[in-house]
């Protein structure tokens, strides 16, 4: 088998390397294969951030606001225009785009989130002695074991009733952290 793959972008991040690897055997081929995969793990690390990044900026109030401030001067040029499909079509052209690229960016995000608190909640699940382990995989599970489980728990709250610890009320919650942090100044 004959390989031959170019490296020169390899060589500016990773140092001196060959800058055309050709075998007939299997070890170059390799030796190209992990510098790829480094390659695609850097792409992916850098597309993160970068999804992250404009999730946070496209969610901020003030992305709403230089959008809407957009959209009125927009408005305002119509009758500079005169209203024609070309003034409809810039607006809905760059609407349509940017819609586009930010779904996957947020849906990149929120992955990577959701990733991220399924993780937490695994190691929580772990920790915890008394804890089911066997609900630490339930993302994969189907809907039908999502409903069952459902059914479970709804059944299990009503045998327990009131001996489950009701949720404290705001105030309570708020008097609570209070006197914790008094007692912590003066100890």
């Amino acid at each position: 088998m004959l390989l031959t793959t170019n490296c020169e972008g390899y060589a500016a991040r990773y140092g001196n390397l060959p800058t055309r690897v050709t075998t007939d055997r299997g070890d170059g081929a390799f030796f190209a294969l992990q510098h790829l995969r480094g390659e695609i793990q850097y792409m992916n690390e850098l597309f993160h951030k970068f999804a992250y990044a404009t999730a946070e900026v496209v969610g901020s109030p003030l992305a709403f606001i230089v959008g809407l401030i957009i959209l009125i001067v927009w408005a305002l040029s119509g009758p500079f225009f005169g209203f024609s499909d070309t003034w409809q079509l810039v607006v809905n052209t760059g609407t349509t785009i940017v819609t586009f690229l930010v779904v996957f960016l947020i849906q990149s995000a929120q992955n990577r989130d959701a990733r991220a608190i399924h993780l937490k909640l695994d190691e929580l699940l772990r920790a915890m002695e008394s804890a089911r382990t066997s609900l630490v995989d339930l993302e994969h599970r189907s809907d039908a074991d999502l409903e069952q489980l459902q059914a479970e728990f709804h059944h299990l709250r009503k045998l327990q009733g009131k001996a489950l610890e009701p949720c404290p009320e705001p105030e309570e919650v708020q008097k609570h952290h209070k006197s914790e942090g008094e007692q912590r100044l003066r100890s």
